[in-house]
């Protein structure tokens, strides 16, 4: 029997050794490619988030905690992972699964969410009303794939930083893409760094260790927490010395940014997004470099 087989919630997901999870991608790319091939729809989108969907369902409890893709034609993996891989050949079929959420389908769907740029908005909107009404509960928003493109979207992410939820936490899926690819000011600001960006990726992985070690020692030390927001400040001197300017954007706008992340490294997306659902003081913004098809 394949893993996926054995997969029939997110719970079973969560069983599956972290070593086999390359091949559980592989299989979840197998079927995708298969089904769209045969009934439309968008493959190379979803082919980039395989293993951001594995290692998100592995670390949150769906639908306890809601992850929203904007746009949500990146759900394949999604709706594999909870409880649909065996009717998937049928989607976008009449009578079979929609191509995009729908909470008719699945609790795992959040909402029916289909359009570019209002996914930042709408998760502000569920993370804020599970604090209003009391309930446990995380939110993540996967954000990217031409919704950056959006004015829709910074005005929700402008509110985010305002409101500031801690149950909140955003994903940029960074593949360069729309439907097609990019065009405009942000596209070429974003092609100036991006080649040096994918080149900074192990890096970055020196700065986020050396933050890690400044975290331990500091309750351990006379002064901690002077020498952790030392460790702090010397982390973000250096990022704006060597990272490019994009990271600088999301933290000067108010978030907690943390990357670049290699989107098909199992280790480091799980390590990444461990450590920013770990933050408080600003709501976690998270960059991930995945390649779309």
């Amino acid at each position: 029997m394949s893993i996926l087989e054995a997969i029939g919630s997110p719970d079973d997901l969560k069983r599956v050794p972290q070593a086999d999870l390359p091949e559980l991608a592989a299989e979840i790319r197998e079927l995708i490619i298969s089904t769209v091939s045969q009934n439309g729809g968008h493959m190379a989108s979803n082919l980039g988030v395989v293993e951001l969907t594995i290692a998100l369902h592995r670390l949150f409890d769906s639908p306890r905690d809601h992850i929203l893709f904007d746009v949500s034609h990146q759900s394949y993996t999604h709706k594999i992972l909870t409880g649909r891989a065996r009717d998937f050949p049928h989607i976008r079929t009449s009578g079979g699964y929609s191509g995009y959420f729908e909470p008719a389908e699945s609790p795992h769907d959040v909402l029916a969410l289909g359009h570019a740029g209002c996914g930042p908005s709408l998760s502000l909107g569920i993370a804020h009303g599970q604090k209003m009404g009391f309930k446990e509960g995380y939110v993540v928003c996967v954000i990217g794939d031409g919704s950056l493109t959006s004015g829709l979207a910074y005005e929700g992410l402008s509110n985010i930083v305002t409101l500031n939820p801690s149950n909140l936490m955003v994903i940029l899926n960074d593949n360069g893409m729309a439907i097609s690819e990019n065009v405009g000011w942000l596209a070429k600001w974003r092609g100036r760094w991006l080649p040096r960006l994918r080149d900074d990726l192990e890096l970055d992985t020196d700065f986020q260790t050396l933050e890690r070690v400044t975290e331990r020692l500091a309750p351990k030390v006379p002064l901690g927490e002077f020498m952790l927001s030392l460790g702090r400040g010397l982390k973000g001197a250096m990022q704006k010395a060597i990272i490019p300017e994009i990271g600088m954007v999301w933290d000067e706008m108010g978030f907690n940014y943390l990357g670049p992340v290699d989107g098909h490294n199992f280790n480091e997306l799980v390590e990444v997004i461990s450590r920013a659902r770990q933050y408080s003081d600003k709501v976690p913004f998270v960059h991930v470099l995945t390649n779309k098809g």
